[in-house]
């Protein structure tokens, strides 16, 4: 790699094609106090065979150093443009790949805000030890490819904000959650396609697909058209695969396993989580298996009319999702080993 200052464009870029894109490639990019890539306003981009380490630590840093640890906003808040490995915002078109992300701050994010970028495709990236917020994240975006990542050991412990994240489901509104994350997450997107990923070990879900950020439990602007399959989600923090606000969704082929709860928290550990909005679903050909829940009284969730409280080794939870009727999910292989809870009709 050659070594390079941090770059940032936020303007077009003259002449800027699909055949001319913006190109950035081979460099080592290090910057404590900010970002290390951040792209605006470009329509055609490819970012590839980067190294990018220690982007916007000092961020997470001074969080860590000068809040307790139940602060309310403890490890949400500091925009995306200030920090954090390589964002791209407003763009129209990228391919990212090849790239190798260590110790960030944020990692990966794909947004197009007020429209939807056109063509995403992100592979043949390692995305290790980000701090919080994103880790390989789009959101606003169509068409889009994630296929062949290496994605461990994302978050933070300190940023697991128990007490404000137990407030908020109780009914407070903090303004902000913890800094959590999915390993892959895409939110209010269209035909998207997540395959041959390995996810090891992130704060939150293994994958999660979306709505637009916001309340989990009103949606609004639902990701449609999502295929996840021969991807290997292990001992995430949360679910492995989390639906909350997903259309049209196949989910097969996929090996989920040792969902776990985070750290000094008793929270949702199953192997696949349908809520909210998220309709026709077909579940197939995965193999989920010793996963872990212990749900918390604050959420007193009710599958069927039964509480299911301090449950263990679930594969399968479904939660609020706006009537039997609109969820539909077929499931052919479970692991024996691993009870289903399935809701009843009332």
């Amino acid at each position: 790699y050659e070594s390079h200052d941090p770059i940032i464009i936020k303007h077009g870029v003259e002449g800027n094609s699909a055949e001319n894109p913006l190109i950035i490639e081979g460099y080592e990019i290090t910057n404590p106090g900010g970002p290390c890539i951040f792209i605006e306003n470009i329509e055609y981009v490819i970012i590839r065979n980067n190294y990018l380490h220690d982007c916007g630590i000092d961020f997470s840093a001074e969080l860590i150093a000068n809040n307790p640890r139940d602060d309310n906003c403890l490890g949400g808040g500091t925009d995306f443009m200030e920090t954090g490995a390589l964002n791209l915002f407003r763009v129209g078109s990228v391919k990212i790949y090849g790239n190798k992300l260590e110790n960030n701050d944020y990692g990966i994010k794909v947004e197009g805000f007020d429209s939807k970028v056109n063509g995403v495709e992100i592979f043949n990236n390692t995305i290790h030890k980000s701090h919080r917020n994103h880790f390989l994240w789009i959101k606003d975006a169509q068409n889009v490819l994630i296929y062949n990542n290496d994605i461990r050991h994302n978050g933070l412990s300190e940023f697991f904000d128990n007490t404000a994240l137990a407030r908020i489901f109780a009914g407070e509104d903090l303004g902000c959650m913890d800094g959590r994350s999915q390993g892959i997450a895409v939110h209010a997107s269209d035909n998207v396609k997540i395959y041959n990923n390995y996810i090891l070990n992130s704060s939150s879900d293994g994958i999660g697909i979306m709505d637009t950020p916001g309340d989990p439990y009103v949606s609004e602007n639902p990701s449609r058209n999502i295929e996840i399959y021969d991807n290997e989600v292990v001992e995430n923090g949360e679910q492995g695969i989390w639906l909350a606000g997903a259309h049209n969704v196949s989910i097969y082929r996929n090996k989920v396993y040792q969902s776990k709860a985070r750290a000094n928290e008793s929270g949702g550990s199953s192997g696949i989580m349908l809520e909210t909005d998220s309709v026709d679903v077909n579940i197939f050909e995965n193999d989920i298996y010793y996963n872990e829940i212990e749900l918390p009284k604050y959420l007193d969730p009710v599958y069927g009319g039964r509480t299911i409280e301090g449950t263990r080794c679930v594969s399968l939870m479904f939660r609020d999702l706006y009537g039997y009727d609109r969820a539909r999910a077929f499931i052919n292989l479970i692991a024996e080993s691993d009870p289903v809870i399935t809701p009843e009709k009332n």
